[in-house]
């Protein structure tokens, strides 16, 4: 495709090589609505479709994330109330989710069959563009909250219980105290997930109100990845779409948040009333890193975090557990949003002890500053991460859907998409500034003297839950006794609406709807692996000549059959102890800085194999890469 050229109401804004995907990243732009579109074009058959929102929320009611819940509960073309449960029954996806953050809401999906990809695709269109919300109010009391009429009434809601077991996690309350200290005048501040006690505060007129704002092709992204059928979702999204719209204005925002140091916080969090609260005190320091340019200062930022708080021998950690001060040290880098954050947290500390603590954390990182970070341990980290980085290993996530977040993560702040993508230059210009005292004065810049930081203490409480019970008990009451005779008969009345549509199966017909993916849809061809046998001084060698960016992967085998099992039990704990102690030469820290730093990862298990003539086999392996 060509810049300015046109297809189906869209038209090629930008074109750049991604050369380390070996990629193509093209920008286009429907011409009436102004939907943004970015396609990874790439030799990949996992293809990835994703439709994002820019969402900025002004309160803790926490309404998009019950959006996100309740667009996917059935739409205009599909009324059906749970049609991605449906969709499981005959799709291939290899993803299949909607996610909510702290700027954004996105509703990715990933299959490698045609058919099944656009089937996805149109029934996540359809759920954006097109959901019940808009004239069912029992979707909005289901996902977001209620009140059950009951002989005592309590709040519930699919969201709501959702947050409240989100609440009793001492990370999510560290997470919530420190945005609302560092980001005191955006949209940051506030809980995108939802306040517990602020969910029962949003009006059903207020939610709807939000998603006809929000839920716009003039605020949409769409993010394709792979060998898609371009031609077809293009088409789609002009023709059933984005053809009847008209432009809205755009979205603006989040806005930068000026530079704020917020001393010491004390934050309430609950503990069980069984517990010894004496060591549950948790402390940690925010600092904001950057913008989401800062990508380099971002990737610099994790080689510290893995330094410093990396394991139990990494300079934070040792300190503290030596001394029995902490249980736990470790960095979070917060990237992501349009500015990138970090999270230096010490947990399980007595509170006599705090001050000691603090001073131990910034006078071991001022004595790093003075004396030098260890040059190995450096360029082992940093080749560590880059290798991880490169590799784009992302478990059971298929790529496109972390490329997704990652071009969502420079895109959606006007930034280019693909910037975030590559990482090669990268790391060619932190390893040459690792003897230049880069992270030393990184460290300084960020973690001491950041004009932009906060402290926040998590003190440990036993009443807390009684007294967040207790107050929603009062807030309730007051609420059903302020109401009138006539809004009671109407609350009565939605309850028996939102108990009628919980249990109301779907109707056949409404099933008929969904697109499905038949068998002549499914191509009859087993995936081939390459390979090829080598001798290599006489050993035999399996080689697998496939695109791994680079990376070799080496796995050696030896047979066991020979031991009998009390002697397997022992070689496989002996498996579990190589590379993680000391061995006559290395020390353990020695030896985990030497592997990463020359190969990576090593790792050794014990594995049975069926071989031809059925019988079973065991083998010793080791796994480098």
């Amino acid at each position: 495709m060509k810049i300015n050229e046109s297809k189906y109401g869209f038209v090629v804004k930008k074109r750049a090589e991604v050369s380390e995907l070996n990629a193509t990243m093209y920008e286009m732009e429907h011409i009436k609505t102004h939907l943004k579109l970015a396609w990874l074009k790439r030799d990949e058959e996992n293809k990835t479709f994703g439709i994002a929102f820019k969402t900025l929320p002004s309160d803790d009611s926490g309404v998009f994330h019950i959006l996100e819940h309740s667009v996917l509960c059935g739409s205009k073309k599909y009324p059906v109330k749970e049609p991605f449960v449906e969709l499981m029954k005959s799709s291939m996806s290899t993803f299949l989710n909607a996610l909510t953050f702290e700027d954004k809401t996105f509703y990715p999906i990933s299959s490698r069959n045609n058919q099944d990809f656009m089937n996805l695709t149109k029934v996540y269109l359809d759920a954006v563009f097109n959901p019940l919300i808009l004239n069912k109010k029992e979707i909005f009391l289901q996902e977001g909250w209620h009140i059950e009429a009951t002989e005592k009434p309590t709040y519930k809601g699919v969201v709501l219980n959702e947050m409240k077991g989100a609440f009793s996690s001492p990370r999510e309350i560290m997470m919530n105290a420190l945005n609302r200290a560092l980001f005191k005048d955006n949209c940051y501040q506030y809980v995108s997930g939802g306040d517990p006690e602020a969910i029962p505060d949003l009006t059903y007129e207020q939610f709807i109100q939000t998603y006809q704002k929000y839920y716009h092709p003039s605020n949409a992204f769409v993010f394709l990845d792979g060998d898609v059928p371009l031609d077809d979702v293009l088409e789609l999204l002009n023709q059933e779409y984005l053809s009847s719209m008209e432009a809205n204005l755009p979205i603006e925002g989040p806005i930068y948040q000026q530079p704020v140091q917020v001393s010491r916080q004390v934050v309430d969090y609950e503990i069980g009333e069984e517990e010894n609260a004496e060591n549950k005190y948790r402390m940690a320091w925010g600092n904001v890193i950057g913008s989401y340019q800062d990508y380099e200062k971002v990737i610099a930022m994790q080689v510290l975090s893995d330094v410093l708080c990396g394991d139990n021998q990494a300079v934070l950690n040792k300190v503290l557990l030596e001394k029995g001060l902490a249980e736990n040290v470790y960095l979070a880098i917060n990237d992501g949003e349009l500015q990138n954050w970090c999270q230096l947290e010490v947990d399980h500390i007595k509170e006599e002890n705090l001050d000691q603590v603090k001073e131990i954390v910034f006078d071991t990182l001022q004595t790093l500053i003075k004396k030098g970070i260890d040059r190995q341990q450096l360029d082992a980290t940093l080749a560590y991460l880059e290798l991880n980085l490169k590799e784009r290993n992302f478990g059971g996530y298929p790529q496109g859907i972390i490329f997704g977040f990652q071009v969502l993560e420079s895109w959606l702040y006007g930034g280019k998409p693909e910037a975030h993508l590559e990482y090669g230059k990268i790391f060619d210009d932190l390893k040459k500034k690792v003897n230049e005292g880069y992270f030393e004065n990184l460290i300084q810049e960020v973690l001491l003297e950041n004009k932009h930081s906060c402290e926040i203490v998590l003190k440990p409480s036993k009443e807390l839950g009684k007294i967040r019970r207790e107050k929603e008990e009062k807030k309730l009451t007051n609420v059903l006794n302020s109401m009138t005779d006539v809004q009671k008969q109407q609350l009565q009345i939605e309850q028996k609406q939102l108990d009628a549509f919980q249990q109301a199966p779907d109707t056949l017909e409404n099933l008929n709807t969904l697109p499905k993916l038949n068998l002549e849809d499914i191509e009859a061809k087993v995936q081939k692996i390459p390979s090829k046998l080598i001798d290599l001084e006489g050993c035999k060698v399996l080689k697998h000549p496939t695109e791994t960016n680079g990376i070799y992967y080496y796995s050696l085998y030896f047979n066991i059959d020979h031991l009998d099992l009390d002697q397997i039990s022992t070689l496989s704990f002996i498996c579990s102890l190589l590379g993680n102690i000391a061995t006559t030469k290395h020390s353990a820290k020695d030896l985990s800085t030497k592997i990463r730093l020359l190969c990576g990862t090593m790792n050794y298990s014990i594995n049975t194999y069926e071989t031809t003539n059925k019988e079973n086999h065991h083998a010793a392996a080791n796994h480098m890469r």
